[in-house]
């Protein structure tokens, strides 16, 4: 476990440093001219050629692209990502600031679909092809039918307007997490649980499973004791890439909902144009889908032996 942990390691070292050459080269094709555009937000009603040469000069603009990105990186690698163009705030300050709030909305989402996916899934499999199954199905259907942006408008027009039970922006209480939870949970709750099943009905075909039962084992216990620990692995892997999904995505839900997160930080930088608050948040979500990925992965390996011992993995 140990060796193929160090080779999972250093095999993520590579798609980090792709990752920061991606976040800097976004910055670089960023529509209009840095320079400019921090002169005009210093309050400067007339840009002269000089004074633009000026703040090109100071912000080392006139380096090579490599030059640049050498510096850039050096000074990511320590915490320092540069200056806001909008306000001259340090933009890793900004990200830590605001990083709470979007792990806090994550885990409340990943949290329900760990309960209502995994849980129908068993269910549906369990009970395939009779009314639970098939009502979980229809259910999975039209939850996967309706855009996030369509659940948000209900939720409010429901739990908001309607009784008027739970809130629907700002952050505060527990209740201000609920709804926008619930929005980004909502379709991979359905995803999960379809995976779920389909997995649990592979493992009850496999001769294990046939022998378990022939042997006289409750039905729940050969389910949970058996079937269970094999069949959650790829889901394992699909709320991997949820977690990722949402660090990355969930910049429109934060919108609706007023949240002060990282994904609502990162429209208002795309709206004025502030590309060293879209490299740090491109870096950022990056650096932590891989490292979530990875993680997956080695929980994976852990729970089957099969995938760190199979090939060259010993």
């Amino acid at each position: 476990m140990i060796r193929y942990s160090f080779r999972r390691l250093l095999s993520a070292i590579p798609v980090l440093l792709g990752i920061s050459i991606l976040a800097y080269v976004l910055g670089l094709m960023t529509p209009g001219d840095p320079a400019a555009m921090a002169l005009s937000r210093d309050g400067v009603s007339e840009v002269t050629p000089e004074l633009l040469e000026q703040k090109r000069e100071e912000l080392g603009l006139n380096d090579s692209g490599i030059v640049q990105y050498g510096r850039w990186l050096g000074n990511v690698l320590q915490g320092d990502f540069g200056t806001s163009f909008s306000d001259n705030t340090p933009v890793s300050g900004e990200l830590l600031r605001r990083l709470p709030v979007t792990l806090q909305l994550t885990g409340t989402s990943v949290l329900l679909v760990i309960v209502f996916g995994i849980i129908g899934g068993i269910l549906a499999a369990a009970y395939a092809g009779r009314a639970l199954d098939t009502g979980l199905k229809f259910l999975t259907n039209l939850m996967l039918s309706f855009p996030s942006f369509w659940v948000a408008i209900l939720l409010i027009i429901v739990f908001a307007e309607n009784l008027r039970i739970l809130p629907t922006s700002g952050l505060g209480s527990f209740k201000h997490l609920i709804l926008p939870s619930v929005t980004l949970a909502f379709a991979n709750i359905a995803m999960t649980q379809r995976l779920m099943r389909s997995s649990m009905l592979t493992e009850f075909g496999k001769q294990y499973m046939l022998a378990a039962n022939a042997k006289g084992i409750k039905k729940w216990q050969v389910l949970f004791t058996h079937a269970f620990p094999n069949a959650v692995i790829p889901v394992i892997t699909l709320i991997g890439n949820y977690i990722g999904g949402i660090l990355g995505g969930s910049f429109i839900v934060e919108n609706i909902f007023s949240l002060p997160g990282i994904g609502s930080y990162a429209l208002e930088a795309i709206h004025s144009r502030d590309y060293p608050v879209i490299q740090g948040y491109v870096l950022v979500t990056g650096m932590t889908y891989v490292l979530i990925s990875l993680a997956v992965d080695l929980l994976c390996a852990w729970i089957n032996p099969k995938m760190r011992l199979g090939g060259k993995m010993v």
